[in-house]
C-alpha cells in the first residue's frame, strides 16, 4: 500500500510458412508445354520465378506493456500502456496496435460498498493484403518476370492491350492494392456492490458497461491496373460502427433460520441490453 510498482513485459516473434503448394518449376513448366502446346512456346517467358517466394515474407512480430500499479490511501489503482506491431507472412499486411487501460477497485464505509472501475481504449491501424495473390500465385506462369520494362508483368494482346481474363500477376495484386483501416474502440465497465449496514443479509449489485468502436477504410488501386475492371482503377471508403450497452442491476437476500434448520436466498433483479452492429 502506498508504493507503485512498475512492470514491463516484451515479446518478440517470428512467424514463417511451413510448406508451400507443390507446384512446377519454369523448368519443368517449358518441358510441360513442350509436350502439350508445343505451338504455343513463343508465349513462354524467360526467367524463373517462384511466385510463392515473392508474395510471401518471414514476418516480425513485437508486443510491448508497460503497467503502472499501487494504492492511494489504500484505494488500489492500476494502468498499462500497450503497443503491437506484427507483419503477416502474406507481404504487405501488418498490424499496429496502441491500447491503454485504466482501473480501480475503492472500498467505502468499511467496505460495505465496494467499486471496480475498468476504462480500455484501443487504436488499431490495419494494412490488409489482398488474399487474392494466394491462389494466383499456385497458377502464375513460372516463366514470367515480376515486372517487364519497370512495370509489373501483366498479359497483353497482340496490339499490346491488358486482358482482364488472364490470371493476375501475385505481386501487382499485392503492391498495387492498397487498403486500410483504422479502428478505434472503447470499453468501459463499472460494478458496485453495497451491503445493507442495517441489514447484512441484503446485497445490493449495479453493473453497467459498453463497448463501442468505429472503423474508417479506404481501399485504392492505381488506374490502369489489370485486377480491375476495364482497368479504371478504384477508389473506395467504407465505415463501421458498433454499440454494446448492458445494465443490470439486482438484490440478494440470503439469510439462515437455524431454528428451522433452513436457508432463505431470493434474488430479483433487472437486466437491459442493447446492441447495434
Amino acid at each position: 500500500a502506498g508504493k507503485m510498482k512498475i512492470g514491463y513485459n516484451g515479446t518478440m516473434s517470428v512467424y514463417t510458412i511451413p510448406e508451400m503448394v507443390d507446384v512446377y518449376s519454369a523448368d519443368d513448366y517449358r518441358a510441360l508445354q513442350e509436350i502439350k502446346n508445343p505451338t504455343h512456346l513463343d508465349r513462354l517467358g524467360t526467367t524463373s520465378t517462384d511466385w510463392q517466394k515473392e508474395i510471401y515474407q518471414t514476418a516480425i512480430g513485437q508486443d510491448h506493456n508497460v503497467s503502472l500499479s499501487g494504492a492511494v490511501k489504500n484505494q488500489p489503482y492500476r494502468a498499462s500502456l500497450g503497443y503491437t506491431d506484427q507483419d503477416g507472412i502474406l507481404k504487405t499486411s501488418n498490424i499496429k496496435r496502441t491500447t491503454l487501460s485504466l482501473g480501480c477497485n475503492p472500498t467505502f464505509f468499511n467496505e460495505a460498498l465496494k467499486l471496480n472501475v475498468n476504462l480500455k481504449g484501443v487504436y488499431n491501424k490495419s494494412r490488409f493484403a489482398n488474399e487474392g495473390a494466394i491462389g494466383a500465385a499456385v497458377q502464375f506462369d513460372p516463366t514470367q518476370p515480376v515486372k517487364e520494362n519497370g512495370s509489373y508483368f501483366a498479359w497483353r494482346d497482340s496490339n499490346g492491350d491488358m486482358i482482364d481474363q488472364a490470371t493476375d500477376n501475385p505481386v501487382a495484386l499485392l503492391q498495387l492494392r492498397e487498403d486500410l483501416a483504422d479502428v478505434y474502440r472503447s470499453v468501459g465497465n463499472f460494478q458496485a456492490d453495497y451491503t445493507l449496514p442495517f441489514m447484512p443479509e441484503l446485497k445490493m449489485n449495479l453493473n453497467l458497461g459498453y463497448d463501442y468502436s468505429h472503423t474508417d477504410g479506404d481501399v485504392t488501386v492505381a488506374d490502369n491496373t489489370s485486377f480491375t475492371t476495364q482497368f479504371a482503377g478504384e477508389t473506395r471508403t467504407y465505415y463501421h460502427d458498433r454499440e454494446m450497452e448492458i445494465l443490470e442491476f439486482y438484490l440478494n437476500y440470503d439469510k439462515s433460520f437455524d431454528f428451522l434448520k433452513s436457508n432463505l436466498n431470493a434474488v430479483a433483479g433487472y437486466s437491459n441490453q442493447h446492441f447495434f452492429i
